[in-house]
């Protein structure tokens, strides 16, 4: 039951990200064009390690990845990681950093 409803969020989320990716497409490229807001580079002239993050986030759901990797790689890797680590807690049930079952009532432990 608790898979089927893992399974159903899963799903939504994903249809979600599909019908979200040309509007997403459409808001990086108009982002290209506009000037930075970053307060290190304009104040300092250095790129933050989160320069072109948003842009990097944006053409990474609308499935441009290699200009999400030209934008900020590390946002690409994070992202990957993340991924990663929700599949495993979306599909493993039996236990989640020690827990034996993270979503069970203490009373049901009790048994």
């Amino acid at each position: 039951m608790v898979l089927k409803k893992r399974l159903s969020f899963l799903q939504w989320g994903f249809a979600g990200v599909v019908l979200a990716a040309p509007l997403t497409r459409w808001v990086a490229v108009t982002m290209e064009t506009q000037p930075t807001t970053c307060p290190s580079q304009i104040l300092f002239g250095v790129a933050c390690p989160l320069c072109g993050a948003t842009r990097a986030s944006l053409h990474l759901v609308s499935g441009d990845v290699v200009t999400a990797l030209q934008f900020n790689a590390g946002l690409v890797a994070f992202a990957l990681a993340l991924a990663v680590v929700a599949a495993r807690g979306f599909f493993r049930e039996d236990a989640v950093l020690g827990v034996a079952n993270p979503l069970s009532t203490v009373a049901e432990c009790q048994r």
